[in-house]
């Protein structure tokens, strides 16, 4: 198993990782998370995950005990232009439907 880690003066990031199909369930990827936990301690860092969508991965860093925190926020605003440009690619559309 084995974990690709960025760090910065506040956090150590968890980037990318991975360990061998065949020995899934050998506890690897758990020891070698546990020891980048470590190594950011030992740094007086925070410990990153980066999160993930898929829930079984998902599962799998919140059993090391951290907490979600909302990272990006998406918000609607109101753009004259934009609502320019939509309608002229949606007339484009149709025009050249026919």
């Amino acid at each position: 198993a084995g974990a690709y880690l960025v760090h910065d003066a506040r956090y150590t990031y968890y980037l990318v990782g991975g360990s061998d199909a065949a020995l899934r369930n050998s506890g690897a990827m758990s020891a070698t998370m546990w020891a980048a936990i470590e190594l950011a301690s030992k740094r007086g860092n925070g410990f990153d995950f980066e999160g993930s969508a898929l829930r079984s991965v998902e599962r799998f860093f919140r059993a090391f005990g951290g907490r979600p925190v909302p990272c990006s926020r998406v918000r609607r605003a109101s753009s004259r232009g934009l609502s320019t440009e939509v309608a002229l690619k949606q007339a484009v559309r149709r025009a050249t439907r026919r």
